[in-house]
């Protein structure tokens, strides 16, 4: 029984994991790490299934977006515009990475910051590849998605290890609302 319940919890975990990246991928405004850094305290073997879930979720989401602005890009722009830091400067700012840099602004942009969502959508509108689209998702994404599941694995598992569950999740739930209401400020939310 204790092996199919635990089956039972990570299939469930990582089903969350999944959605969230979808949801982060289209409208949805907090990033899968928030919900990898719980999973971590959960334990190796649930976090790194999660990661994979996210990234996954996150193939579905930026699939929905490259197609929305490959049909309507003005739209699925203005629908972006009106979630917590996005604005005209963000999609502007994308706008030109991507004319100048192509995939590796899809790349790197996401992992310092900017939402992948407004990548997703200008990819779409400029008809890029949708294959090479989907096959640089899967490093933007992951790499992120894996740092912060390692940086709250060797947490959780190094300097918190004395720590309880509990005063984990607490901690990382400060971290994040910290970090939100910091980035939030500086976005002019």
């Amino acid at each position: 029984m204790g092996a199919f319940a635990w089956h039972d919890w990570l299939l469930q975990d990582s089903w969350s994991a999944c959605y969230w990246g979808i949801g982060e991928a289209t409208l949805f405004f907090i990033v899968p790490d928030v919900y990898l850094t719980f999973l971590a305290v959960q334990g190796a073997p649930v976090a790194w299934v999660g990661c994979v879930a996210a990234v996954a979720g996150a193939l579905v989401g930026g699939a929905i977006m490259y197609r929305w602005g490959a049909r309507d890009a003005v739209g699925a722009q203005a629908v972006l515009k009106r979630l917590p830091a996005i604005d005209d400067v963000e999609v502007a700012r994308v706008h030109q990475r991507v004319e100048s840099s192509g995939f590796g602004s899809i790349f790197l942009g996401p992992l310092f910051g900017t939402p992948y969502k407004i990548y997703a959508v200008e990819a779409g509108s400029r008809g890029m590849s949708f294959a090479a689209f989907l096959l640089v998702t899967v490093p933007a994404r992951g790499v992120r998605f894996a740092a912060a599941t390692s940086i709250a694995l060797w947490l959780v598992g190094g300097p918190l290890v004395e720590w309880t569950g509990g005063s984990q999740m607490t901690l990382a739930a400060a971290f994040w609302i910290v970090l939100y209401s910091v980035y939030f400020r500086v976005k002019g939310f």
